[in-house]
């Protein structure tokens, strides 16, 4: 017989279940028949990037390239929210006409894209990725 680590199986699930330091899932809320985009980014990336929990920020698209980057903004944004003490943040947004979605086809959702570690640069501008051409269903 071998024992096998509960806690240690939780303490992995930053990024409810992922490792990947910025998670953005796409799902439907039946309440509001609307979809809604909500990204979660850890800690220590946050730190790194000068964003704090109450900051506001925009989620930025680059389709040439496929990059995204969360901007840090002065007055008008998303907000960051979450407590200062956990191992994640999160940024949630209706998806509106005009907005970028991770899939068009309702029927997929909810969706969750992590970030390409390896992609992830930070500068005066903000934090640029491009999302794993991963497709997870939640």
């Amino acid at each position: 017989m071998a024992f096998v680590s509960q806690l240690k199986e939780s303490k992995t699930s930053t990024r409810r279940g992922s490792k990947a330091s910025i998670v953005m899932t796409q799902s439907y809320k039946p309440s509001t028949n609307s979809e809604e985009m909500s990204v979660r980014i850890s800690s220590n990336l946050m730190k790194r990037a000068g964003i704090e929990v109450n900051s506001k920020v925009d989620m930025l698209h680059d389709q040439d390239n496929n990059k995204w980057m969360i901007k840090k903004c002065d007055i008008d944004g998303f907000n960051v929210s979450g407590k200062d003490s956990a191992p994640t943040a999160l940024i949630r947004y209706t998806l509106k006409d005009g907005h970028v979605k991770l899939t068009k086809n309702r029927s997929e959702l909810p969706t969750k894209k992590e970030c390409e570690e390896s992609s992830i640069s930070i500068s005066d501008e903000g934090v640029v990725f491009t999302l794993a051409d991963n497709n997870e269903r939640d």
